[in-house]
């Protein structure tokens, strides 16, 4: 079992969706996305949908955190913290529909932190398997 759990990542979601500033709301779009989608993950893990659900659940928390901690980047302020595809993301302009804002951060999430995540669950003598 990991550090930390689906369950845990769902509860900083949604701690960051009450914290979230109210000139936000495009950031909040993307937010709400992706806890829905990590909820159906965490279901489908319980459902044993996945053949190795343990890895999927690491994968998953590991995939989560990288998002979360360029949000709280971005939120503190700190420029140095958020990678440029999320600072392209999070400063999109407000005027953008709002199927924009969410395309935006999956396209961060998945072109950049995916490959990450992968690496950081993927031992190296599993890359020969």
């Amino acid at each position: 079992m990991p550090e930390r759990d689906i369950d845990a990542v769902v509860a900083a979601m949604d701690a960051r969706l009450v914290r979230m500033p109210p000139d936000r709301a495009a950031q909040r779009l993307f937010l709400e996305t992706y806890r829905r989608t990590t909820l159906a993950v965490g279901q489908a893990i319980r459902d044993a949908r996945f053949e190795d659900p343990g890895w999927v659940e690491r994968w998953d928390v590991v995939f989560a955190d990288l998002y979360l901690a360029a949000l709280d980047g971005d939120l503190s302020g700190s420029e140095s913290a958020v990678s440029r595809p999320w600072r392209l993301a999070f400063d999109a302009p407000d005027s953008l529909p709002a199927l924009r804002h969410v395309l935006l951060g999956i396209n961060a999430h998945i072109n950049y932190d995916l490959p990450q995540a992968l690496l950081a669950v993927i031992a190296d003598e599993e890359f020969a398997d």
